[in-house]
């Protein structure tokens, strides 16, 4: 980019965005989304999927569907139920 200038979050422009920032942003997209193809298409545009950025379930990193990353199945970014469950767990105990 011609011009750098800081935003909120401290970020110069064309600075990596912190993987916790690409993160929430994926689940934000998700939450307000229609359907999982307006979600993919979404992420796509905003360049926070493909090939490097996919990073899978947030606990296990197993292959994380678009649908799964809706807030309306309540995976919250797992890649089932059951994961999530694990990963509740694992930070009540931490």
């Amino acid at each position: 980019m011609a011009d750098d200038f800081e935003m909120d979050a401290g970020l110069v422009v064309g600075d990596e965005i912190p993987a916790e920032i690409q993160d929430a942003a994926r689940l934000t997209v998700a939450s307000h989304s229609a359907s999982a193809a307006e979600c993919r298409d979404t992420l796509r545009m905003l360049g926070l999927i493909g090939s490097e950025q996919q990073k899978g379930c947030r606990h296990c990193g197993g292959p994380l569907s678009i649908a799964a990353l809706s807030s309306q199945n309540g995976y919250r970014g797992c890649c089932s139920p059951s994961c999530r469950d694990r990963m509740r767990a694992a930070k009540a105990v931490s």
